[in-house]
């Protein structure tokens, strides 16, 4: 009935914690169509893509086996991964015994670009590959810059101009039936200041017009804010289940994925890395190149 339930049935070997519950709970909106701009800032290794890119469009074309879905990534070869992953659960028991009538069809499987019986299309590609042709009903941006990419002010450029007459254009049209157009779920660690999500995220503050994004950004040493919101989750009776040991009440400064990630461990990958880099990739939270 849930994304959690279904990311449980078909892949009981994810461990999911706290943040992957407030994770879920935004996707499961994005499925429902209460919301459908969505960005998400979390830490690398947390497993997000493995949600975000993989159980999600499995679960979202099971629900709606009709649906075209486009994952892109920095490179073609990373979103090829991602729809590997996606068409092998597609052919798993599990996935068939929740949508029966979610299959793949015979004579379109490959990784990057493989369709159901019901003409749903699931197509990969990265930022610097075509897609003309190609439509979506559901968007997903993972990650569209890398350490390389991130330093590059042409880079990053590249990916806005990209973004428009590449990505954006490729929407369907809003469905006639239900009145739902499509959504887009950009994921990632932030990079910088004017990566995507920061220029897509100044777009709205000054143009009316542009879209209004959902954001949910947890830090690594968790905020006050965020440690509100993963203790909520950790004491909710629905949740429990999903969960490993006793309820958790987080603070201020304490691991945001405290089974996978030690606090120690955070401190330990800190004192790794620049401040600057800690701060864009680990805590959300990038600064201005020129800043202090």
């Amino acid at each position: 009935e849930t994304f959690l339930d279904y990311i449980v049935h078909v892949a009981p070997w994810f461990v999911i914690e706290e943040v992957h519950i407030a994770i879920a709970e935004q996707l499961q909106r994005v499925a429902e169509g209460e919301i459908d701009r969505l960005m998400l800032f979390v830490a690398p290794r947390t497993g997000k893509s493995q949600m975000a890119s993989v159980f999600f469009p499995t679960h979202f074309i099971g629900r709606g086996p009709d649906k075209q879905i486009m994952q892109v990534g920095h490179s073609a070869t990373i979103s090829e991964g991602f729809g590997r992953e996606a068409r092998n659960i597609l052919n798993t028991p599990e996935h068939q015994e929740v949508y029966p009538e979610c299959r793949l069809s015979k004579d379109s499987r490959s990784v990057s670009a493989w369709a159901t019986t019901k003409n749903g299309k699931y197509s990969t590609a990265g930022v610097d590959t075509g897609i003309a042709g190609k439509g979506w009903a559901l968007g997903i941006l993972d990650d569209l810059l890398n350490e390389k990419t991130a330093l590059s002010s042409a880079a990053k450029k590249y990916v806005h101009n990209w973004y428009g007459p590449g990505f954006y254009s490729r929407q369907m049209p809003r469905d006639y039936v239900t009145g739902k157009g499509s959504a887009i779920v950009n994921i990632q660690t932030r990079w910088a200041v004017d990566d995507l999500a920061g220029w897509l995220l100044a777009q709205q503050q000054v143009n009316p017009d542009a879209d209004k994004w959902e954001v949910l950004s947890i830090p690594a040493l968790l905020d006050q804010k965020s440690a509100d919101l993963l203790t909520r989750i950790s004491h909710d009776p629905r949740y429990r289940k999903y969960l490993i040991g006793d309820p958790i009440t987080f603070k201020e400064g304490d691991s945001y994925c405290p089974r996978r990630f030690p606090l120690k461990d955070l401190m330990r990958t800190k004192a790794n890395m620049s401040a600057r880099a800690w701060s864009a990739l680990y805590m959300q939270s990038p600064v201005a190149e020129e800043g202090g």
